[in-house]
């Protein structure tokens, strides 16, 4: 049960970050385009 839980606000976690950092990862591609 305690791996499930664990398991479950890990994948809370990494959606809420996950947004973000495609957000950054985007900027960053378009910095390397332009560069």
């Amino acid at each position: 049960m305690n791996r499930i839980v664990a398991g479950n606000k890990e994948s809370v976690s990494s959606r809420s970050i996950g947004e973000p950092v495609k957000e950054i990862n985007s900027v960053i591609l378009g910095i390397l385009n332009e560069g």
